[in-house]
Formats: C-alpha cells, sequence, structure tokens
C-alpha cells in the first residue's frame, strides 16, 4: 500500500477514521481492495491498498493484513 511508519491513516474509502478501534472496524468491513487517505509530511495521500482476508477461522478482522 506503500504507507510508511509515521503515515496518519485519515480515511478509508471516504469514510472518516477519528481513532484505531474505528480503523479496525472500517477496514474489517471493507472489499479486498480500499482506498487510504493519509497525512505525509503535512500533506494528504490516496493509496491503493488490498486486504488480505485470514486464512484461519481463528483469525480476527483486525489480524488483516495490508499489502
Amino acid at each position: 500500500a506503500g504507507v510508511k511508519a509515521g503515515d496518519v491513516i485519515l480515511r478509508v474509502n471516504g469514510q472518516l477514521v477519528n481513532d484505531t478501534d474505528e480503523l479496525r472496524r472500517r477496514l474489517a468491513s471493507s472489499s479486498e481492495d480500499v482506498t487510504l487517505t493519509v497525512m505525509r509530511d503535512k500533506k494528504e495521500l490516496a493509496l491503493k491498498a488490498t486486504i488480505e482476508k485470514p486464512k484461519t477461522p481463528e483469525a480476527a478482522p483486525s489480524k488483516r493484513i495490508i499489502k
């Protein structure tokens, strides 16, 4: 996805994210392909990302991997 250390995720698919719990919920309920709006170096950037679904039923939605 090109997300780097220090990036602040502002939106998932255009929907505002206010905290980490909301970020987890939005990612868990998203389709595989998402657009993340991040703040990097005082600039907003739109990044495309693919959410990988858990391979085991025990994996919680918050354990999804962003590529």
